[in-house]
């Protein structure tokens, strides 16, 4: 069986159903507004294949396909925050791309801001592995050499654009980072190459540390932030980052070794820590 990868993007779809299923009378639906009911129109889905480097771009809507080739087969997509774009990872071939599917969303409504296609702009850091998004900050960890790239939506439809590497003097490891509101990244640190991440510190955009790690956990792997806090998961130990305007701040909660895995949040100088 081939493996597909799939996103979508630009909809409000499966939102509405679920306020419609949390509705206290499930036989009394709410009315659907016009706008809700032209949502549809804008669900937009692309598929990558395992050997093949086509890539299908379906309007479900429309009932059509379009085919797109890509530089690879087998690539990893993943949806920017603003749901415009995806980006297409190679991981093992050391590139990405970024393909533009034409919608423009606002809070209230959808524009087609022209025809989907694939943008000019590229990444080249080595194994690009792990993808986050913010705002119109797209942020890409490569694991080959343990640099960052980062794209911003502005520059994607610009010829010759290229991501901005980011080297924080990491090694290479598998590692994953988070997008603070300040600007700020935190980053996994590993103490050699090859080997998992077992500490997280806070840089700027420059590479150049804020806050050095002060805590050393189990493995990592694996995170989430809200903009103000990240969030690190460990299999044996586990860390809550803060890095707001004073961030910095890390702290630790240990469980008994029969836990194995669990998340830990930081609110003010508390953590909580909840067992998977």
């Amino acid at each position: 069986m081939k493996r597909k990868s799939i996103f979508r993007t630009a909809t409000a779809i499966v939102l509405l159903a679920g306020f419609a299923a949390c509705n206290k009378n499930d036989d009394v639906l709410p009315p659907t507004s016009p706008e809700d009911a032209n949502e549809y129109k804008f669900v937009r889905l692309l598929v990558s294949d395992e050997t093949s480097t086509t890539l299908t771009f379906l309007q479900p809507a429309e009932a059509t396909t379009a085919s797109f080739q890509a530089k690879f087969p087998l690539a990893n997509l993943y949806p920017t925050a603003s749901g415009r774009y995806a980006a297409v990872l190679h991981g093992a071939n050391n590139l990405v791309e970024v393909f533009d599917n034409g919608l423009l969303s606002h809070d209230d409504h959808i524009d087609v801001a022209g025809a989907p296609k694939w943008t000019p702009i590229t990444a080249t850091g080595l194994k690009p592995t792990h993808f986050k998004s913010k705002e119109r900050e797209s942020l890409v960890f490569n694991d080959g050499d343990g640099t960052l790239s980062v794209g911003n939506e502005a520059d994607f439809n610009t010829a010759g654009a290229k991501f901005k590497i980011v080297n924080a003097g990491l090694v290479a490891h598998h590692g994953a980072m988070a997008q603070f509101n300040n600007g700020n990244y935190a980053v996994t640190w590993a103490s050699a190459a090859g080997k998992s991440p077992t500490r997280v510190k806070i840089i700027d955009k420059t590479g150049t540390e804020v806050h050095a790690s002060t805590r050393e956990v189990g493995n990592i792997h694996g995170n989430a932030s809200d903009g103000q806090y990240a969030v690190f998961g460990a299999f044996t130990d586990a860390t809550g980052s803060a890095g707001g305007p004073g961030g910095g701040t890390k702290r630790r909660s240990e469980f008994h070794q029969q836990s194995r895995r669990f998340w830990c949040g930081q609110t003010g100088n508390d953590t909580v820590c909840r067992k998977r």
